[in-house]
């Protein structure tokens, strides 16, 4: 929208000189006048660029930060799916050996019985 505003001050600032020389009746008051519109249209568009320069490396550090958290959320969900797996294998560890300590339970009681009658 600025560029637009740009090209058409400059437009009408070319048209006014094109038709000033024409006539011949531009003063220099007149000249000095436009010239200053131009300077001033120019310094715009200069620190236009200069905005727009700076919010594209405000972006790309945003970007690269967004990058470095999108990465080390991976590896948080890497490490958190490896604990999952290590506490599925533990707890099927622990029910193995309680299975196995229910049956020597089972076998200590058989042999207590065994012996009781006797």
């Amino acid at each position: 929208m600025n560029n637009v505003s740009l090209g058409s001050k400059t437009a009408v600032i070319a048209l006014a000189l094109f038709v000033g020389f024409l006539a011949g009746c531009a003063s220099t008051d007149d000249m000095a006048n436009v010239k200053r519109m131009a300077e001033s249209a120019q310094s715009t568009a200069t620190q236009a660029r200069q905005m727009a320069e700076s919010a594209t490396a405000t972006a790309n550090q945003a970007s690269q930060k967004a990058d470095q958290a999108s990465q080390m959320s991976n590896q948080a969900i890497q490490t958190a799916n490896q604990a999952n797996q290590t506490a599925n294998q533990t707890s099927s560890s622990i029910d193995k050996l309680q299975q196995e300590v229910d049956a020597l339970k089972e076998e200590v009681d058989r042999m207590f019985h065994k012996i009781m009658q006797k």
